[in-house]
């Protein structure tokens, strides 16, 4: 045998063969697999569903926190920014809709009713065989102030003039009696007192004190509300809209505004308008109209008279001086030759002006060292003064020569009495 053969008959060739899979072996782990499959699902079904209850109490418990409307923020699914929205189709108001809308005014007013009071005004008086009798008188009034131990009312002094008793009535129909604090014989307006301890906590707990609104916002068209008695009939209310808020009248010592409107009222209708937010902004005085036939409500704008009122809460009486007067205005002094100052219109007869020498056509510059150039600024200093005050006043009179020269006068201030009232006061 050749070497080549011999070696090929040393070397063995070997080949592995795989060996033929045991199907039982398979079939049995199969089987295993898929019920082991199924218990892990039936013990995690078992158990999502216990747990389940638990995870959305957790996740939800955000959800369920009370938030008052205003206070929460934007959430993340809100835009930043909205598109914009175009109203292409408009509803005609139907008459269903002007009743809600006179529902919610005459709620307003019934509202601030609780700050409205019936004055009734109890006197004496003799006749012509000189035999006495009890005379009565009412008006409306407003309450004011709220001091803690007092309750102040607003009301008109003629309603209470030569009254030896004077009783108020309050929204809840109690009744107390009420003194006289302070008023004003210019204006006419009075202020009363209440002692609180004399009242019911239950009437306490039902009335409060009105809140003064900004009567210089007032435009024609303004929407107001009547409360008092602008008919005569106590606690009536009635809506309407100013028509006036321009015209000034003046009076001794001061200017007023005067709000006129469109709302139907008696010559002894009393009361004070409010705004939509229930705010008194005017206080009723038809003596104060522009015209005699006037049969609609005009008011004192409350602006004008909230410093008088502050004074007479606190029992004092305004000063007088006697003036009638008007800011002479840079466009004044150029087209009449007139000095910068406060022009006086009129002096009142027998007034502290008047004694003191002060006429009509004089220009005041100063009270007391004071610079006067408005007559917003003679009411403040007036308003600041006192009965028996002494002062130095300085006006600018025109001379022989047609120049207009300082002049200096002592005035002593007093109190406007009621029979100097109907003279210059434009009533």
């Amino acid at each position: 045998m050749d070497k080549k053969k011999k070696e090929e008959y040393h070397f063995v060739k070997e080949q592995i063969k795989k060996i033929p899979p045991d199907r039982k072996k398979m079939s049995a782990r199969l089987g295993w697999t898929i019920l082991l499959a199924a218990i892990f699902g039936v013990v995690a079904a078992i158990a999502f569903c216990a747990v389940k209850p638990v995870m959305e109490n957790l996740l939800h418990q955000k959800d369920n926190t009370v938030v008052i409307s205003g206070q929460d923020e934007l959430s993340e699914e809100t835009p930043e920014e909205s598109d914009p929205v175009y109203i292409t189709e408009t509803q005609q108001m139907e008459p269903e809709d002007y009743q809600i809308l006179q529902n919610k005014l005459y709620a307003i007013g019934r509202a601030a009713n609780k700050s409205v009071v019936s004055v009734k005004a109890i006197g004496e008086t003799t006749d012509w065989f000189e035999d006495s009798y009890q005379t009565e008188s009412q008006g409306t009034g407003i309450i004011v102030a709220d001091t803690g131990s007092n309750y102040l009312i607003l009301t008109e002094k003629k309603v209470i003039a030569d009254a030896s008793q004077v009783d108020v009535t309050f929204y809840d129909d109690s009744m107390t009696e009420a003194s006289m604090l302070a008023w004003d014989e210019n204006t006419g307006i009075a202020v009363l007192q209440v002692e609180k301890k004399n009242l019911s906590e239950q009437t306490a707990d039902r009335v409060a004190a009105a809140t003064l609104g900004n009567s210089s916002t007032l435009s024609q068209g303004t929407i107001v509300i009547a409360i008092g008695s602008p008919l005569g009939e106590a606690f009536s209310i009635l809506t309407g809209n100013v028509t006036s808020s321009s015209h000034e009248v003046s009076t001794v010592d001061a200017n007023y505004k005067v709000i006129s409107t469109d709302i139907n009222a008696s010559e002894a209708g009393s009361g004070a308008l409010i705004n939509l937010k229930g705010e008194v902004v005017g206080l009723m005085l038809q003596s104060y109209s522009k015209r005699e036939s006037q049969s609609t409500v005009t008011a004192i704008g409350i602006s004008d008279i909230g410093k008088l009122l502050e004074k007479m809460s606190n029992g004092e009486f305004p000063a007088y001086l006697g003036l009638e007067v008007s800011t002479v205005t840079t466009e004044i002094a150029k087209e009449n030759q007139l000095p910068k100052g406060v022009y006086i219109k009129q002096v009142l007869s027998d007034s502290p002006a008047m004694q003191a020498g002060l006429q009509m056509g004089d220009v005041l510059t100063k009270i007391g060292g004071t610079e006067i150039q408005t007559a917003q600024q003679y009411e403040d200093y007036m308003l600041n003064a006192k009965d028996g005050q002494q002062s130095t006043v300085t006006v600018k009179r025109m001379g022989a020569d047609g120049k207009y020269q300082d002049l200096s006068f002592k005035v002593v201030f007093g109190t406007l009495q009621e029979s100097q009232t109907q003279e210059g006061s434009g009533k």
